[in-house]
């Protein structure tokens, strides 16, 4: 199976984390452009809803896989029990240091996970979907999210492209393009093509592995491209 280190959203991540102006971890996860500019109130519904959806308490043993530099990860780690991230670029996990050093973060692809079977009771995986090689990559993920994840915990894999929306979505985000201008220039490492999924995808893998499920809109009005996206609830 590929390794997603190598391809050219990892490059884009890896350049956007050394190189990024702003030390902002919202803009520095790529909410800072027009076609995906986040208000600070639309971050906090967003951040709301995971919480909701994941029961997150000052109980919780909490992972995010792809926490980039933390504009979920920091937040939640001082609401909840445990806060463990992880991410595939270095230099983003790096970025997230300079906000908090006592973040306990290491790097890891999402198809193989460093942490023990069901260490954690919930786990969230935000927008990072889109950005695999291969969808038995995404598989693989999704298995590794459920192996570390607690019996009786929760799954909520965030903003998945939808691509019965595919078509609508490419011509809206080329418009918002040449409409606004970045406040980053983004480096030149090749063709980045994002992976649209069937929400059957994930329904066919959760009905195999015997898992509760719901496929949700993205909800938030602030959010522009969240209406061509799906949220993914898995009970463990």
């Amino acid at each position: 199976m590929r390794s997603a280190k190598g391809t050219n959203w990892y490059k884009f991540w890896d350049e956007r984390g050394r190189s990024h102006p702003e030390d902002d971890p919202i803009a520095i996860d790529g909410w800072d452009y027009g076609i995906s500019m986040m208000m600070p109130q639309d971050a906090d519904e967003l951040r709301d809803q995971i919480k909701h959806e994941l029961g997150l308490t000052e109980r919780s043993r909490f992972l995010e896989v792809g926490c980039g530099a933390g504009m979920y990860l920091l937040p939640f780690a001082e609401i909840v029990g445990t806060a463990v991230g992880c991410d595939l670029a270095e230099t983003m996990l790096v970025r997230l240091h300079k906000f908090d050093p006592s973040q306990d973060v290491q790097v890891a692809e999402a198809s193989k996970l460093p942490y023990a079977s069901g260490k954690f009771d919930a786990v969230l995986a935000y927008s990072v979907f889109h950005y695999f090689p291969s969808f038995e990559y995404a598989e693989r993920a999704m298995q590794e999210l459920i192996r570390v994840c607690t019996p009786g915990g929760s799954i909520w894999i965030g903003d998945v492209p939808d691509i019965a929306k595919k078509q609508e979505a490419l011509l809206h985000r080329e418009e918002l393009m040449k409409a606004n201008t970045p406040r980053w220039t983004w480096p030149k490492v090749g063709l980045l093509e994002q992976r649209f999924y069937e929400q059957e995808f994930f329904a066919c893998f959760a009905r195999e592995v015997g898992c509760k499920f719901r496929i949700v809109p993205q909800s938030v009005a602030g959010y522009v491209q969240g209406q061509y996206r799906f949220n993914v609830f898995l009970g463990v």
